[in-house]
């Protein structure tokens, strides 16, 4: 009963970190560190180890995207709009130095929630009921 109540536990918890984190990628407005991101995840449903690995490079992607994302954004504005995307850029990277590290925390709470959830999981499917005697075979008068 106490894998089971972790099992839930920790199942329900690896979601709400995942959708948070989901939502934080989006409002970033990064094409690119969406699509990295979702690369990352896609991994992490193989195994219980395959799940701390893609929250730990999660993480580390959040971290290394928060901390490129000021710059980035400016270049990215300079070239398509000049100094009106200077700004622009200017705005989007600060929001993605919020957002970026904030998702890549939540994909590491995701995945090692998952890897609990994992590790938690019986061998045998909840609520399959296992047979302990075969059944009785009753027949009448012939």
């Amino acid at each position: 009963m106490v894998k089971s109540v972790a099992h839930g536990m920790s199942d329900t918890a690896s979601k709400l970190s995942s959708t948070a984190s989901t939502v934080l990628t989006y409002v970033s407005g990064d094409d690119a560190f969406r699509a990295d991101r979702d690369r990352l995840r896609a991994s992490r449903y193989q195994s219980s180890s395959a799940s701390l690995r893609a929250g730990w490079q999660g993480l580390r992607s959040g971290l290394i995207g928060g901390i490129t994302s000021i710059p980035n954004s400016v270049v990215r504005g300079i070239s398509q709009d000049g100094v009106t995307g200077a700004v622009t850029g200017l705005a989007k990277g600060l929001i993605g130095a919020v957002a970026k590290p904030a998702a890549g925390l939540l994909d590491f709470a995701s995945g090692t929630t998952l890897a609990i959830t994992q590790s938690t999981r019986s061998s045998e499917s909840i609520g399959e009921i296992k047979r302990i005697r075969l059944p009785g075979v009753v027949q009448g008068r012939s």
